[in-house]
């Protein structure tokens, strides 16, 4: 997967609570595995937690907050002519 940003030099990292994927997440054996448990508790059903912090690129989290934006910019420019 690659990015292409004129904003971010790709050294900026943002720490958040992420969830872990579904069962039936693509790529699922890779996306579990930050989330699973080294030494899980005894008697606990599951072998991976449920949200864990991890770090992110820069770039990633602004994409996944303002997806919305250039879409909405696209649509409010839309009722305007030139």
């Amino acid at each position: 997967m690659g990015f292409c940003t004129t904003i971010h030099n790709g050294t900026e990292w943002v720490v958040r609570n992420r969830k872990r994927p579904k069962g039936t997440s693509t790529s699922t054996i890779i996306t579990k595995q930050p989330f699973y448990m080294i030494n899980p508790p005894a008697g606990c059903k599951e072998s991976y937690e449920h949200i864990r912090i991890l770090p992110i690129l820069g770039a990633i989290d602004d994409y996944n907050h303002y997806m919305g934006g250039v879409d909405i910019a696209d649509q409010l420019r839309a009722g305007f002519t030139t």
